[in-house]
């Protein structure tokens, strides 16, 4: 075992060791150093470092301000009276932030977990593979039945063609790892009510430019905590954006032995818990102490309060500080032969691992990044202190791995961090000092007042001066005797002084000027922020809708790299929330939550999910949110219009991303095609029979016309031979016994009734047909009327 210099304060520890090597020592070692480097530990606001200019501007925030910070500007001379008005704080800056806010809680959060390691690629293509081949045999089959050819078995279903199996494949083929990874991450939305941390943090990253989190698990749970700027340091690397590719990364909390306990009742010795309780630690000089103690004298804890004071305490509390530190771990590649295959394999061992070279094993060492964690409390109890369960690595490139701490730290590139708040902060003051300038002004204003010689005041005549400011006061006349004598030492001496003066003492014009400048100076907050007048609603009257829409988009130009940023950081956070959810359930697990509307959501993770990576993709919210707002006003025309349903527009409000919406609209618009194409069919069926109804009256009526025709045409031929034989009422030319004159008027008599039954047919006939079409305008409007009910019971389910 390597020599290990633990006596170095002043450099960071090595690192490259091997894990034998890494002791208790070792990670105290590494604490106490990170803690040596971390400005919270000299945290104050006397010192003017960025912590307390962060407290500054959360107090800004908070319409607090020290008066003390401006005696330059109430107390310059260091007099010990009162001016006629007070120094107070007059926030233009929180309505613009708590606008910002309220966006962000409005803005979709839409993601996608996609797996990105090979295996998962390569499944994909293999089903993409498997859907085109599947397309190939169908239309085999089609053509060999097209040619009489018997196929058993023949493939039955709804088959894909290419162009759909590459759309679906682009943009709807999911996975069961895929999916389980999405509905997760929806679980641990939900659960850790990370919609309300984000706000929270974003909130942060508007007045202190630092948004900060720490994802891990707890009593087997994946957690997400959002952490106070003000209690965090990290490694300043001034290329890194996000906290978590940092070297290092310290959390200072202030806790109560109640919550120490709660968290670390595991780590903690008796004596440990002993010296919370007795609020003692344990130091580590020799000496003799009673049995199961630590060794050492009793050192008081450091407790501290709430809030800083000029010595860095916050007296009732125990500094709690929890570091995670990029270590080095070496690792090998190991090579060996499968035995039964004898195919060359390949996987990855510990540094304990020996080669089996008869069996011609072969190892290459690498070295690799490893996070450590360890936490210390109060003065000498240390815990924790091993690497992390959770590396978040990928399975391409082992050595990547990050922190536990996630975030990103705002506009700091090659130059200190700033926010909003940081940017107008001074506009802000300046705005309060031209507000307390102006209150003077207002004291100072006593309207118009006079000069005059008290001694002219003609007490000869018994007025005093009561009586005289009562006569000034109520008639507006002031008496005075300019040959009134004085007294004392001027007695018998007349008063000389005759001139009187006015001085006039209302509102100064400087009042109207500092009115002009501090709206100059909301302009310049406005246009700095980035949150323009329209953009909070005020809009004059004579603007146009054009103008007022220009505007507001201006402006969130301005502001949308932070909200990009933002969202920069809430994926990584998801990304690391699950990959959490891989170890804190490596055996699987069975979830059921509910979603925002009341639906049941089950989830099963199994095997597959834990052995994936996976990658979050996101889309622009700005612009998926304008196209929303759109789509949901033409949501509402279509809806007036009768194009939709009332439950496919609920479906649309309800929606939170675009492709919710496309797909309701999909299956909106393809079930009115249906509706249209069952309609017309409906209505072609209709005319058809219609028609085939004309044509067969129109057939039968030929028919009886045709033979109306036969017999008047048969009884037309006996009269006219009857005719031409000229008979006679005794004459029996066809021997048949019967005059012929009888025969003709019985021939006359049928040829009478035989066209008032052709009559009587045709107007029977005219009335069916009138029936027919009668009936037929019957079930037609039946029909209507049951289309319409089932669109209104389809919209009411």
């Amino acid at each position: 075992m390597a020599d290990i210099n633990y006596n170095v304060p002043y450099s960071y520890p090595r690192q490259k060791l091997p894990r034998s090597e890494k002791t208790p020592e070792w990670g105290k070692l590494n604490i106490d150093y990170i803690i040596g480097l971390s400005s919270t530990n000299t945290f104050s606001h006397s010192t003017g470092n960025k912590y307390s200019k962060m407290a500054v501007n959360y107090d800004l925030y908070n319409g607090i301000i020290n008066d003390k910070d401006f005696k330059y500007v109430t107390n310059p001379y260091g007099l010990k009276e009162e001016f006629p008005a007070r120094f107070e704080n007059f926030n233009i800056i929180t309505p613009k932030l708590r606008l910002l806010e309220g966006e962000e809680i409005k803005r979709p959060f839409n993601y996608r977990f996609i797996a990105v390691n090979g295996e998962a690629v390569t499944q994909i293509e293999e089903k993409k593979k498997g859907m085109l081949l599947q397309y190939l045999e169908s239309e085999l089959q089609q053509a060999l039945i097209a040619q009489g050819i018997n196929i058993q078995n023949p493939e039955t279903g709804e088959v894909m063609t290419p162009e759909e199996v590459q759309k679906y494949s682009t943009y709807s083929y999911s996975d069961m790892r895929e999916l389980t990874a999405n509905r997760l991450a929806d679980y641990l939305i939900k659960k850790e009510n990370l919609e309300y941390k984000f706000n929270r943090g974003w909130k942060d990253a508007l007045i202190a430019a630092h948004e900060l989190y720490y994802v891990g698990i707890a009593s087997g749970e994946p957690i997400t905590e959002l952490i106070n700027p003000l209690d965090f340091d990290y490694d300043k690397n001034p290329d890194i954006e996000f906290v978590q590719d940092g070297q290092w990364g310290i959390h200072t909390k202030y806790c109560t032995p109640s919550e120490i306990i709660d968290q670390y009742f595991e780590e903690l010795t008796e004596a440990e818990v002993e010296s919370l309780d007795s609020g003692q630690l344990y130091g580590t000089a020799n000496t003799k102490l009673p049995e199961g103690t630590a060794s050492g004298p009793i050192i008081p804890i450091s407790y501290t309060r709430p809030t800083f004071d000029n010595n860095n305490n916050r007296n009732g509390y125990v500094r709690v500080s929890r570091i995670e530190w990029k270590s080095m771990r070496k690792i090998g590649f190991l090579t060996y032969y499968d035995p039964e295959t004898q195919e060359e394999l390949e996987t990855i061992v510990d540094e304990t691992y020996k080669p089996l070279k008869y069996k011609g094993e072969k190892v290459e060492w690498v070295w690799i990044n490893e996070v450590w964690e360890g936490t210390k409390i109060g003065n000498d109890i240390y815990v924790k202190i091993k690497p992390k369960t959770v590396q978040y690595r990928t399975m391409d490139n082992p050595s990547i791995c990050k922190l536990g701490f996630v975030g990103a730290i705002y506009n700091a590139r090659n130059s200190e961090a700033t926010s909003l708040v940081d940017m107008v902060k001074h506009h802000q003051y300046l705005y309060n000092v031209l507000m307390y300038r102006m209150e003077l002004e207002i004291a100072k204003a006593k309207g118009k007042k006079m000069v005059m010689d008290i001694a002219q005041i003609p007490r000869s005549q018994g007025i005093d001066m009561e009586k005289w400011m009562y006569y000034f006061d109520t008639l507006g006349l002031a008496f005075i005797n300019s040959f009134e004598e004085g007294k004392g030492k001027f007695a018998g001496q007349t008063s000389s002084f005759n001139q009187f003066a006015n001085i006039d003492m209302t509102l100064s014009q400087s009042i109207g000027q500092y009115i002009n400048i501090m709206a100059k100076i909301e302009n310049m907050v406005a246009e700095l922020m980035g949150v323009s007048p329209q953009r909070l609603g005020a809009i004059s009257s004579n603007e146009t809708v054009g103008g007022v829409e220009r505007s507001v988009q201006q402006s969130s130009h301005i502001t949308e790299s932070l909200f990009y940023m933002h969202s920069e950081v809430k994926k990584c956070v998801l990304e690391q929330l699950v990959e959490c959810a891989k170890f804190a359930y490596p055996e699987g697990k069975k979830i059921s939550y509910i979603l925002d509307y009341m639906s049941r959501v089950f989830l099963d993770m199994n095997e597959g999910f834990i052995d994936s990576d996976y990658a979050i993709f996101m889309t622009n919210g700005t612009k998926e949110n304008q196209t929303m707002e759109y789509l949901k006003t033409l949501v509402n025309q279509s809806f007036s219009s009768g194009l939709i349903s009332l439950k496919e527009a609920v479906s649309v409000f309800k929606s939170n991303s675009m492709s919710e919406i496309e797909n309701t609209m999909e299956q909106a618009q393809a079930m009115k095609q249906q509706e249209a194409q069952q309609a017309q069919a409906d209505q072609m069926e209709q005319i058809t029979a219609q028609k085939q109804a004309e044509f067969e009256h129109e057939m039968a009526l030929q028919d009886r016309l045709d033979q109306r025709e036969v017999i008047k045409g048969n009884i037309q031929k006996e009269i006219h031979a009857i005719d031409a034989l000229s008979f006679s009422e005794d004459k029996d030319i066809d021997n048949n016994g019967i005059p012929d004159v009888f025969e003709y008027e019985k021939l006359a008599s049928e040829m009478k009734k035989h066209n008032d039954e052709v009559v009587l047919k045709t107007r029977d006939q005219e009335l069916e047909n009138k029936k027919i079409e009668t009936d037929a305008e019957t079930k037609k409007y039946v029909a209507d009327k049951s289309a319409a009910a089932a669109r209104a019971n389809k919209s009411k389910q």
